[in-house]
């Protein structure tokens, strides 16, 4: 390697040492004498894009329209759904651009009925994905691997 002349002198690097410190922890303390504390697992969250473009093939589950329908999450709690989080994709439904639009802005039902409703459409779904599945292979494949034989 060839140096500048007037280029600073070599300084060979020197290793320093890290020592960790105590912290406090950062966690809040609750008293829970009176309380049953129980810690819950979370469930595993499927995320297959082959299943959710299966569902977009379908007709919209509010209208009937067909070609032109979006794969749509659920947005309750109760189905995974959080901050920043989908919901799992076993809980989804086909919806067309315009009920899909109206549907997450709350213009076609209450959040009390969506609530309600969000769960027999998933389960409608996966009905009719299942049946769709006795007739097509890949459908098949793309049905069991989310949903189970």
């Amino acid at each position: 390697m060839i140096r500048r002349k007037d280029a600073p002198p070599y300084r060979p690097a020197t290793q320093s040492t890290y020592t960790p410190r105590p912290r406090a922890k950062a966690v809040a303390q609750v008293d829970t004498r009176d309380k049953l504390v129980m810690q819950v697992p979370k469930a595993d969250v499927v995320r297959d894009e082959g299943y959710r473009r299966l569902v977009a093939t379908l007709k919209c589950i509010n209208c009937g329209v067909v070609g032109r329908t979006q794969c749509a999450h659920a947005n309750s709690p109760a189905s995974g759904k959080g901050l920043s989080l989908k919901a799992d994709d076993r809980e989804v439904f086909p919806l067309c651009l315009e009920c899909h639009q109206k549907f997450d802005q709350g213009a076609l039902f209450t959040k009390e009925q969506r609530r309600e409703i969000e769960p027999l459409w998933a389960n409608k779904t996966r009905m009719t994905l299942r049946k769709l599945a006795e007739f097509d292979a890949g459908a098949r494949r793309i049905v069991h691997r989310v949903l189970g034989p």
